[in-house]
């Protein structure tokens, strides 16, 4: 027996998420505007042009669409190639379409932070983050003389 479509419930659906979606977009888009005009918000380093360039070339694709938190966190990082803080996530995060329900949207990046460093994918340098493969403590502690000693 065929089933019948109901075409306009389809169609108030297909809607609805247009409208989240631009939403979303046009707050990433305000973000990234913000970036390139060099207001940040509190706690946020600037970002140099050639990597503006090359995160918001991917992000413009919307990479981190569909994807886990700990998947789009360790993408993000990825698409950075430099140690963010924790805030510099979240708006990276938000800018590259990471669909955000939640109230406490830091809260939970912070959360998954924590678990990615202990399963050992992301180290703590200070306040920022990092992934583990790049090692930067190490190299810099042992430039600097102050021995080996990881930071966690």
């Amino acid at each position: 027996m065929p089933q019948s479509i109901d075409y306009q419930a389809v169609l108030n659906d297909l809607r609805e998420r247009r409208k989240r979606l631009t939403a979303e977009l046009d707050a990433a888009i305000a973000g990234i505007e913000r970036i390139i005009s060099g207001v940040t918000p509190e706690g946020l380093d600037p970002i140099d042009n050639s990597q503006l360039e090359r995160v918001s070339q991917q992000l413009e694709t919307g990479d981190l669409l569909g994807l886990s938190m700990p998947d789009a966190v360790l993408k993000y990082f990825a698409m950075t190639r430099k140690p963010q803080s924790a805030k510099a996530v979240v708006e990276g995060l938000k800018a590259g379409g990471f669909i955000v329900a939640s109230k406490s949207f830091y809260a939970n990046v912070y959360t998954t932070l924590l678990r990615l460093m202990a399963s050992g994918k992301v180290v703590r340098i200070g306040r920022e983050w990092a992934l583990s493969n790049w090692r930067p403590v190490k190299r810099l502690r042992s430039e600097d003389g102050k021995g080996d000693e990881e930071n966690s």
